[in-house]
């Protein structure tokens, strides 16, 4: 008999993360792993050991789930964990839980994590809340007319958003109720799964609270600064006083409660809007993108996110402890100079941080011929990235700014 983890969808940017789940399920656990996604993938083959396609969507669960168990009792496996890894699957990927019996939270507590008009009702809705906690406002809109309206009910700003997409795409700074026309045509795609409208945050200070299986921490995130905010910067941990610690935290596990205190996994995005002010931007419920999960084995002591993830999923338990700082460390995005083609790339870059950081890893998407932009307008749009680490968290930030500079300005595009 094989015991197999199931990892249902993945983005195709992450592939990379799979592996590494299947390195732990075989070591761990002695079990294989089985991808189950909409359709193949070009690294499927390599990252996986066995492949189902099927729908994950919600609209047909009840089908996918049967043809799912009837491709594993027809091999004899004994399916050990679940694991949803993509925002559309995270339904399915409870669903399928539940009906092998295995750990999960309830299928319907894990739709806010899909929807973001569900986590904003339950947001308003909430009794209780943390000191200092104040819910964003937000309107659902579904014409532009009535988004020009709302934007102008909000004094003219807002922050406009696709509701069930990630990776910021479809994102918005509104500045002024001229551009409405121009960025409701810009969202098209998204205007049948519905449009949200909040309030514009003009405090720049986001961060997330990131948790898996009981342990958890604050990551220091940075947006990019023009109309369309796509996350370029994370450090872990968030280089932040006792004081702010305790109230993000606070902010972090109250989005927790009133979605799901079941779920293994949390990446749950806050504004600090300064003093003891905080909102929620978005509760997510897998892990978290942009290598956070990796920066943090990086950051702390015996510590290793993936691996708590599959040990939750096998066991359905909470056991986190205290995590202890071992060094900061941050990943930056590589944009594009400018417009055009790639037309160089060095082989070799001249990397020599001047404040004693470590280079963890380089990484550059494009090739020569490839088309890129300097507008970023969601989190895909970026032309690479690196990683370091320090003791220092300022010494680390002023690396990693000045060496992505420096990388970015050595690749010839015209």
């Amino acid at each position: 008999m094989v015991n197999v983890v199931l990892v249902v969808g993945y983005p195709h940017t992450r592939s990379f993360d799979v592996a590494k789940i299947r390195k732990i399920a075989r070591e761990r656990y002695g079990a294989q792993l089985l991808l189950v996604a909409d359709a193949p993938k070009a690294k499927d083959q390599s990252i996986a050991d066995y492949h189902f396609y099927t729908p994950v969507c919600e609209k047909r669960v009840p089908e996918s789930i049967a043809s799912v168990l009837d491709y594993i009792n027809t091999h004899h496996w004994t399916p050990i964990a679940v694991l949803p890894f993509l925002e559309p699957a995270i339904f399915f990927g409870a669903s399928l839980a539940a009906a092998l019996n295995l750990p999960s939270a309830p299928p319907n507590e894990l739709m806010a994590g899909r929807d973001k008009r569900l986590f904003r009702e339950l947001d308003q809705k909430a009794a209780v809340r943390p000191n200092g906690y104040l819910p964003v406002k937000c309107a659902t809109v579904s014409s532009c007319d009535e988004f020009i309206e709302t934007v102008a009910s909000m004094g003219g700003s807002a922050f406009v958003k696709p509701a069930t997409e990630g990776g910021s795409r479809g994102c918005a700074a509104v500045r002024s109720v001229e551009e409405c026309a121009r960025l409701w045509r810009d969202m098209a795609a998204f205007t049948k799964t519905g449009i949200i409208v909040e309030e514009l945050v003009r405090a720049n200070n986001e961060f997330s609270w990131d948790y898996v299986a009981g342990s958890h921490w604050i990551t220091q995130k940075e947006t990019t600064e023009d109309q369309y905010r796509a996350e370029i910067q994370q450090m872990v941990p968030a280089p932040i006083s006792a004081d702010d610690y305790s109230l993000l935290s606070q902010t972090g596990n109250y989005m927790r409660s009133i979605v799901s205190e079941r779920n293994g996994v949390f990446h749950n995005e806050i504004f600090h809007r300064g003093g003891q002010i905080t909102s929620a931007v978005e509760v997510n419920m897998r892990p978290a993108g942009m290598h956070i999960w990796d920066l943090a084995g990086e950051a702390f002591y015996n510590f290793n996110p993936w691996a708590e993830w599959l040990a939750w999923a096998v066991t359905g338990e909470h056991n986190g402890v205290p995590l202890v700082r071992k060094t900061y460390a941050a990943i930056r995005m590589l944009s594009a100079p400018k417009t055009g083609i790639v037309d160089k790339i060095p082989d070799f870059f001249a990397l020599t941080p001047r404040n004693g950081s470590k280079i963890i890893d380089v990484d550059v998407f494009v090739q020569k011929g490839s088309s890129v932009s300097m507008e970023i307008i969601d989190n895909y749009g970026f032309i690479g990235q690196i990683i370091m680490s320090n003791d220092n968290s300022n010494l680390l930030n002023k690396d990693i700014k000045e060496i992505a500079i420096n990388i970015q300005n050595s690749i010839d595009i015209v």
